[in-house]
C-alpha cells in the first residue's frame, strides 16, 4: 500500500491521498472501537468485590463463577483488574479456563504505607475468535490507508510547505514532537485500556483522525507539480494579500 501511495502522490495530489487515507482510517478505527465495545459492554463491574478480598497488602483472589458471578452464554470470563500499588498503577488479567485461574499480587515489603488500591476491575465473556478475526481486519484496514496516505504524504507535504530558511529546523521540530506523542501514546496506553477498555482507545484516536481530515480536507493547499520556490512564492503571495 505504501508503493501505491508512492505511485499516485503525484498523480492524484498529497489532499487527495490524505484524504483517503484518513478516511479509511477512522473508518477503521471507528469499527475496531465498535467491535471491543460490543463485548466490552457485557462486563461488569466488580470492584467492591476485589478490593474486599484484598489481605495483608496482597490479594489472591480465584476468577471463577463463586467468587464473581455467573459465566455469561457459558463463555471462559476474563477479569481485568487496573490497581495501584508501590511502584505505580498496572493492569493485570486473569481467565477462568487459565491454567490456574487465580488473581495473585503479592504483597510488596516496599509499599507498606502504600495500601493495594483496586482502581477498576471488570469482568465479562472472554471474547470469541469471530471477534479476534474481526478486530485483525480492522487493524489491516488501518495498515493499508495509513500506509497509502498519511505515511507517505505528511512528510513529504510537511517539507513543502516549510520555507527554506526554516525548512532544517522545523522538520527537526516535527521529528522530536511526533516522537514525543508516540512516547506519549505507550505511556497512557495500558492505563487508558485498564479505566475504560480498548472500545475509548479505539474512538478516541479516530476523534483525532477526524481533526485531521478536516485539516487536509479543507486547509492543507495542494502542492502537486509545484517547485519548492513556487509554494514558498505562494505563501509569500497569500501573506501579501493578507496584510
Amino acid at each position: 500500500m505504501t508503493l501505491v501511495g508512492v505511485a499516485l502522490v503525484d498523480k492524484k495530489g498529497r489532499k487527495f491521498l490524505l484524504k483517503i487515507g484518513t478516511g479509511g482510517v477512522i473508518i477503521a478505527l471507528a469499527a475496531a472501537g465498535l467491535v471491543f465495545l460490543a463485548f466490552e459492554s457485557k462486563r461488569v463491574d466488580v470492584r467492591e468485590k476485589v478490593q474486599a478480598a484484598v489481605s495483608g497488602g496482597g490479594l489472591t483472589l480465584p476468577v471463577n463463577e463463586a467468587t464473581l458471578g455467573p459465566a455469561v452464554g457459558g463463555r471462559p470470563m476474563a477479569l481485568t483488574v487496573f490497581y495501584s500499588y508501590g511502584g505505580g498503577d498496572k493492569v493485570d488479567t486473569v481467565r477462568s479456563d487459565d491454567p490456574d485461574p487465580v488473581l495473585k499480587i503479592a504483597s510488596d515489603p516496599k509499599a507498606l504505607n502504600t495500601p493495594l488500591l483496586i482502581k477498576r476491575a471488570m469482568y465479562g465473556p472472554v471474547p470469541t475468535e469471530g471477534t479476534g478475526w474481526l478486530v485483525m481486519a480492522c487493524l489491516c484496514l488501518f495498515i493499508a490507508f495509513f500506509s497509502a496516505g498519511p505515511a507517505v504524504v505528511a512528510w513529504l507535504a510537511l517539507s513543502e510547505l516549510m520555507p527554506t530558511r526554516i525548512r532544517s529546523t522545523g522538520m527537526g521540530s516535527a521529528l522530536v514532537l511526533n516522537q514525543a506523542v508516540g512516547t506519549g501514546i505507550a505511556a497512557v496506553f495500558l492505563p487508558t485500556v485498564g479505566n475504560f477498555g480498548y472500545s475509548a482507545m479505539f474512538f478516541f484516536w479516530a476523534g483525532c483522525t477526524v481533526i485531521s481530515f478536516v485539516t487536509a480536507a479543507f486547509f492543507l493547499p495542494e502542492t502537486k507539480g509545484k517547485t519548492l520556490e513556487e509554494i514558498e512564492e505562494y505563501f509569500e503571495t497569500a501573506k501579501l494579500r493578507a496584510v
